[in-house]
């Protein structure tokens, strides 16, 4: 969805507001009025209205995604803005690079790839931790390597990987990728200890977008069951180690 400026009137300062002329200051004094309190700051206002230290969290309106993760998290803007740029790289053009690095291939770029690779990481271990249910991933498999993903066998996924809270975005990116991979396998986690949201930071919101949750390289998975749904899908239910 494209940003329509018609729909955001600039307020006297110049600043964009949501069309019924309510800047984010003024969003801010209105939490303020509603909780009764002149004491309320920025980041009680997160806590209390728009940020969910678990699953999903949205952006306040008026709010950059620098300043917001400079709150959440507790660092600077320069690296705020550093995690959103290696966020960016991963979720775009670098993406297969960035995990060609991870598995200890040799890319164009190494320097680069490795210096993503880092502030991904870190990003996951600061920001706060998926706690909202089951997770889906899905990617396509040769018939050679689904077959070592044997009941009790474990794995990781080769490098940091995309989740999704809805299962139906990851039937869409099996189908795709089985177009040359042959097999369409649909991973479920009921929990991602080591995975964050990133629904509110992604380049590519759309409609909801991919509902995104960014999983660390460093996470294992034990296979505990295999099924088979009626379009021939392969679904691998796994328990987190």
């Amino acid at each position: 969805m494209k940003f329509d400026e018609s729909e955001h009137p600039r307020d006297s300062d110049g600043k964009f507001t949501d069309g019924t002329g309510q800047s984010g200051e003024e969003k801010l004094e209105e939490a303020k009025r509603i909780y009764d309190t002149e004491e309320i700051s920025p980041s009680e206002y997160y806590d209390s209205v728009n940020r969910q230290r678990s699953g999903h969290r949205d952006i306040p309106y008026g709010v950059t995604k620098e300043d917001f993760v400079s709150d959440e998290l507790g660092v600077d803007k320069t690296k705020a803005r550093q995690y959103i740029e290696a966020l960016d790289a991963y979720s775009d053009n670098d993406y297969g690079a960035i995990r060609q690095y991870q598995r200890g291939e040799s890319t164009a770029d190494d320097k680069k790839c490795g210096e993503i690779s880092e502030r991904l990481e870190g990003y996951i271990k600061v920001a706060p931790k998926w706690d909202a249910g089951e997770t889906y991933r899905g990617i396509g498999l040769s018939d050679e390597d689904l077959k070592k993903f044997t009941v009790g066998s474990v794995h990781d996924m080769k490098g940091t990987s995309s989740w999704s809270s809805e299962e139906e975005i990851a039937r869409q990116f099996g189908d795709n990728y089985a177009k040359d991979l042959g097999n369409s396998v649909i991973f479920h986690s009921g929990t991602q200890r080591k995975g964050t949201s990133i629904r509110h930071l992604s380049p590519y919101p759309g409609e909801g977008g991919e509902n995104e949750v960014l999983v660390s390289k460093d996470s294992k998975y034990t296979v505990l069951k295999r099924d088979i749904d009626k379009a021939g899908r392969i679904h691998l239910f796994l328990e987190e180690n």
